[in-house]
C-alpha cells in the first residue's frame, strides 16, 4: 500500500500553528508560509470559515462541536435540513444561531448522534479522530471493515488498532490522500487521533479532502476526473488520454486553477489554451486545438521541459524515427495515471484574460489580408542596433506546413536571397519528410537542423545553440533563423543575438512582439502587450542571461550576452567572429 507523508504534514502544522508572519487569507494570524495557509485561504473564500470578529482565524485554537458541524455544512453547501428536532442543549443555547441549522443537518445525514443524555455539547473540543470520522460519515462512510483489511497489511498504522472508533476513517483518509501528500512506502504511520484538532488543522483537512475527491459534496464542484499519459511528446509536454471534449462537459473550463497528481508527484496549474496563457516557466494544463483542428489535453510548461523538470521521464536520442524515445523514471510505469481535481474554479480568471490572445491565430491567408505576405509568414529582417542590413532574419517554418504559412516564408526566403538556416524545431529527418522539401527554395540553401527543444536553460538546448552559432561563423550570410512559429525558440535566438550586437531592451521588446501582432493583432501600448513583454523580457531573457530585470540593465546586455556566450562554450574568438558575421551588410 501507499502510505502517506503523515509524520511530516502533522508535524508541519503543529509547528507552524500560533505562528506571526505575512497574513494569508485575509486573516491577521495565518502565516503566507504555513502548510495550512492555502486551505485557510480556501476557506475564507468559500465561506466555510469566516473568523473571530478580532479579523484573527486563531488557528492553533482547538475546534469546537459547533465549528466542526458548521465548518462541515458550509462545506457541504448549507442544505436545508427536513427535520426541525435539535439536541436540549442547542436548543438553551442564546448564541445558537450561527451553527443550529448545521447540527439538525448533521444528525440528519448521520453525521452525529450527540454526546448521549440528549445533548450536542458544542462547547466540547474535538479530537482528530473525531473530526476524521464526522469527514467520514459526511462522505457516505466509504470503506467498511473488509475494505480496510489490505490497508492494514504489515500494521503500518502504530497507534490505530483494529476495531477503534476512528479506524475506519483514518485508513480511509490516509488512502485518500486527505492527511498529506503521497510519500510512497513507508515503515509506520503515527496519526494520534486522541490528539486536540487546531482549527488550521481542520480546514487543512477539508482543503485536502476537496482536492482529493472527498469533499465535492457540492454539486458545483466538478469531480475529479482519472486519465493517463498517452504520450510524451518531442518538448517533454504530457498528452493525457482525456479530452478537452469530456473535461469542458465535466465542468472544468480555460481561467480554473487545478490540482493534478501524477503518481506521487503533485502539480498546482490553471488550464488554458494556449501555452503563453502563463508566464515563460510555469506549468499549464492547455486544451489545444491543432492546425487540422484536433484537441487534445497537455500538461505542459511554457517555453520549458515538464517531463525532465518534474522527474518523470527521460529522453534518449535513438536512430529511429522520429529520432527519440522516452523511458520512465523509478516510480512511473506505464500507463502512468493522472489524477485531475479541482483546485479554485476561476481561480486564474483574470491573468488567463491578460495572456488570452483577444484574435486567436488562424492559419487561413484570408483572415489576414491586411499583412503582406511576408508578415503573415511571419518572415522579417533583424533590424535593431549593429546587425547589419539585410544580415539576419527571422521567419516562421519555410517548410512545416501545420501553420499554411511555408510558402509565403519559402517564397521570402528566396526574395531576401538567404544562404544559411538554422532551423531550431526539426531534425534532419523530419526535415527531409515535408512533401516537396526537394523542390523548395529552402532546400537549396546551406541548412542545419538543430532540433531543439522549449527549455532555454536545458544543457541539450545550450548545446544546440552553440552547435548553431557556430554554423553561422562557418557559413555565408545573409541567415535565417526559424522554428515553426518563429515566436518562442526563435524569439529567445533573435533576442539573444539583438543584446550581443547592442540592441536595448526597448528594440529587443519590439521586435519579439511583432510576432504576436503578425498572429494575434496585440497592439503595442495594451495591458496583453505589457504582460507578454515582460514575461519574456523578465523571466525567460533576464534568468538567462543572469539579470535581475532586462529592463532595467541596457547597459549590461551585451555584456551579459557575451557572457552567456562563454558559459555555453563559446570561446572569445568564436564570440568576435559571430559578431563580425552579423555586422556585415
Amino acid at each position: 500500500m501507499k502510505t502517506r507523508r503523515i509524520l511530516a504534514v502533522l508535524l508541519a502544522l503543529v509547528l507552524t500553528l500560533g505562528m506571526t508572519a505575512l497574513a494569508a487569507g485575509g486573516y491577521n494570524d495565518v502565516p503566507e508560509d504555513a502548510c495550512y495557509a492555502d486551505a485557510a485561504a480556501w476557506a475564507a473564500e468559500k465561506g466555510i470559515t469566516t473568523g473571530d470578529s478580532d479579523g484573527m482565524f486563531h488557528p492553533e485554537r482547538t475546534v469546537t462541536r459547533a465549528e466542526a458541524v458548521a465548518f462541515l455544512w458550509r462545506m457541504a453547501g448549507k442544505p436545508e435540513p427536513t427535520e426541525t428536532e435539535t439536541f436540549t442543549d442547542v436548543e438553551r443555547d442564546p448564541d445558537n444561531l450561527w451553527y443550529q441549522t448545521a447540527v439538525m443537518w448533521a444528525v440528519e445525514e448521520g453525521i452525529t448522534d450527540g454526546m448521549g443524555s440528549g445533548e450536542f455539547c458544542p462547547a466540547v473540543t474535538c479530537s482528530r479522530g473525531m473530526i476524521l470520522t464526522m469527514l467520514y460519515r459526511m462522505q457516505g462512510r466509504p470503506y467498511d471493515q473488509e475494505t480496510v483489511r489490505g490497508y492494514r497489511e504489515g500494521d503500518i498504522l502504530t497507534d490505530v488498532r483494529e476495531g477503534d472508533w476512528y479506524e475506519l476513517p483514518v485508513i480511509w483518509a490516509l488512502n485518500s490522500g486527505i492527511l498529506g501528500e503521497n510519500q510512497g512506502e513507508t515503515p509506520s504511520v503515527t496519526v494520534q487521533p486522541g490528539a486536540d484538532c487546531p482549527r488550521g488543522e481542520m480546514v487543512f483537512f477539508l482543503y485536502r479532502a476537496s482536492l482529493c475527491g472527498g469533499g465535492a459534496s457540492d454539486p458545483d464542484v466538478p469531480q475529479a476526473v482519472e486519465t493517463e499519459i498517452a504520450q510524451i511528446d518531442k518538448y517533454g509536454n504530457l498528452d493525457l488520454a482525456v479530452t478537452p471534449e469530456a473535461l469542458r462537459e465535466g465542468g472544468y473550463e480555460p481561467g480554473d486553477v487545478i490540482l493534478v497528481k501524477i503518481g506521487d508527484l503533485e502539480l498546482e496549474m490553471p488550464i488554458g489554451t494556449q501555452y503563453t496563457d502563463v508566464d515563460a516557466g510555469t506549468p499549464v494544463c492547455c486544451l489545444k486545438t491543432s492546425g487540422d483542428g484536433t484537441e487534445k489535453t497537455i500538461l505542459a510548461i511554457n517555453s520549458g521541459d515538464l517531463a525532465v523538470t518534474a522527474g518523470i521521464a527521460e529522453k534518449h536520442v535513438i536512430d529511429a524515427a522520429p529520432g527519440y524515445e522516452w523511458n520512465y523514471l523509478d516510480g512511473y510505469d506505464a500507463p502512468v495515471q493522472v489524477i485531475l481535481s479541482m483546485a479554485r474554479k476561476q481561480g486564474y480568471a483574470d491573468e488567463y484574460a491578460l495572456h488570452q490572445l483577444t484574435n486567436s491565430r488562424t492559419n487561413k491567408r484570408e483572415d489576414y489580408a491586411h499583412l503582406t505576405d511576408a508578415d503573415y509568414a511571419n518572415f522579417r529582417a533583424v533590424e535593431t542596433t549593429g546587425m547589419g542590413k539585410g544580415t539576419l532574419y527571422r521567419s516562421s517554418s519555410p517548410v512545416n506546413p501545420g501553420l499554411n504559412r511555408n510558402r509565403e516564408a519559402d517564397a521570402a526566403l528566396l526574395q531576401a536571397q538567404i544562404r544559411t538556416v538554422i532551423n531550431l524545431a526539426d531534425s534532419e529527418v523530419e526535415l527531409k519528410q515535408y512533401a516537396g522539401f526537394q523542390t523548395t527554395n529552402y532546400a537549396a540553401c546551406d541548412i542545419i537542423a538543430l532540433d531543439m527543444g522549449m527549455d532555454f536553460q536545458a544543457e541539450e538546448f545550450r548545446q544546440k545553440l552553440t552547435d548553431g552559432l557556430r554554423f553561422i561563423v562557418s557559413h555565408e550570410g545573409p541567415y535565417l533563423i526559424h522554428c515553426n512559429e518563429g515566436k518562442d525558440r526563435t524569439g529567445f535566438v533573435a533576442a539573444l543575438l539583438e543584446a550581443l550586437m547592442g540592441a536595448d531592451a526597448g528594440e529587443i521588446r519590439a521586435d519579439y512582439m511583432r510576432t504576436f501582432y503578425n498572429f494575434y493583432g496585440v497592439q503595442e501600448g495594451t495591458e496583453q502587450y505589457r504582460k507578454i513583454s515582460d514575461s519574456f523580457l523578465e523571466s525567460s531573457l533576464a534568468a538567462v542571461l543572469g539579470l535581475p530585470s532586462v529592463r532595467d540593465h541596457d547597459g549590461d546586455l551585451r555584456s551579459a550576452a557575451e557572457a552567456y556566450l562563454k558559459t555555453i562554450g563559446m570561446t572569445d574568438e568564436e564570440i568576435a567572429a559571430l559578431k563580425e558575421r552579423l555586422a556585415a551588410d
